[in-house]
């Protein structure tokens, strides 16, 4: 499924967007047919593709007799170890997904067991790891996995030359950034009298912060970040309607 930017006041961007727009997004899942569950997210030129393997048993590795435990394995683009956000390194990375999908995924039904996730950079235009989140919770979807929440992800940047913030920055704004931060806030289905939706907590999964800014341009940004990922989260929704309808 895909979707455009969304309304919005006059472009003020290099690439005709306003402040507050999230670029186009596309969302497929089960393209892989050996994984359990995957899915290919992309945010206009920025690509991701995330594979769910499990749960499955662990063999002694890593195995807690309690509850499933969650590997991450993140790959860049053949060529490239370094991220146009400064301070994201693989390790960092993996270690921020990991924590996100133990915060939902259910993993006290699966004892002795390994849930395995697979995320390959196709393309990277800004915004990887936001990307990469959205990736990963809709592969999860996908794989049919028990999760208490779903989840959706956005960046946003401080311009260093006006201090505006930016939704969902491009490779460019990354760089040019006084700071960058991405956030995950969870996302539960609500009905309504005109159907179901997807609705964003004020629950932060994720917030991962790089640069300098003050209190109040930290709150201003989560606040703008909440927003993008509510967007998140309805797109997410339609593309489930669309799957499973």
């Amino acid at each position: 499924m895909e979707a455009g930017p969304g309304p919005g006041s006059a472009a003020s961007r290099a690439d005709g967007r306003n402040n507050l727009q999230i670029r186009t997004l596309i969302c497929e899942r089960g393209l892989l047919h050996r994984a359990d569950g995957s899915a290919r997210w992309c945010q206009d030129k920025t690509c991701v593709v995330a594979a769910i393997y499990g749960p499955k048993t662990t063999l002694g590795r890593n195995e807690d007799p309690e509850q499933a435990v969650v590997e991450v394995v993140f790959k860049p683009k053949s060529g490239v170890y370094r991220y146009n956000a400064p301070g994201q390194t693989e390790n960092l990375i993996q270690k921020i997904i990991r924590n996100a999908v133990q915060g939902v995924f259910v993993a006290s039904l699966h004892p002795r067991t390994a849930v395995q996730v697979v995320i390959q950079v196709v393309r990277d235009e800004g915004s990887v790891l936001s990307c990469a989140l959205n990736a990963t919770c809709a592969a999860l979807v996908d794989a049919g996995v028990l999760l208490h929440n779903m989840f959706a992800a956005v960046s946003c940047a401080i311009d260093k030359q006006t201090g505006a913030l930016l939704l969902d920055p491009d490779a460019s704004e990354e760089k040019d950034a006084l700071a960058v931060g991405s956030f995950a806030f969870c996302a539960s289905g609500e009905l309504t009298d005109s159907g179901s939706r997807l609705v964003t907590s004020e629950a932060i999964l994720v917030s991962s912060i790089h640069g300098s800014m003050d209190i109040q341009q930290y709150l201003t940004m989560l606040e703008l970040a909440r927003q993008g990922c509510q967007r998140i989260a309805e797109f997410t929704r339609l593309s489930l309607d669309k799957v499973f309808s």
